[in-house]
């Protein structure tokens, strides 16, 4: 992970954050010592996901062992195509007849990746 921080680096980038799994994070969270002093925070203390100085976003995204980091501010845009559309009808079989009614959602988006160097993925295991 860290050795992927050096590569958007040396892509000319400066990463902001990480995304990996859950059960990545907390067998991070969980590391220990030879002492048993906990590596990565103190368990009783509220605060944000940080290694490095970078923000950890706990995703279910990724499988477990997976891992991204870069600067994703940079590197994706993000295109509102339309703004959020909500159809109701009673006209749909036999809605009318048994009082129902059937609701349609839409909402057209598209991600561009501009800057794919900025976004650096892996994965690792823990022995």
């Amino acid at each position: 992970l860290r050795l992927g921080l050096l590569q958007v680096a040396l892509a000319n980038f400066a990463a902001n954050g990480i995304t990996l799994h859950p059960i990545d994070w907390a067998a991070i969270e969980l590391l220990k010592d030879a002492q048993g002093r906990y590596i990565f925070g103190n368990p009783n203390e509220q605060a944000t996901p940080r290694l490095w100085g970078l923000d950890v976003i706990p995703t279910l995204s990724h499988s477990a062992g997976e891992w991204m980091c870069g600067n994703f501010q940079m590197a994706a845009t993000l295109y509102d195509r339309q703004e959020h559309e909500v159809l109701i009808s009673s006209e749909h079989g036999n809605n009318f007849i048994d009082g129902m009614k059937t609701m349609k959602g839409s909402k057209r988006l598209a991600l561009a990746n501009k800057r794919p160097a900025a976004l650096v993925t892996g994965g690792f295991t823990f022995a």
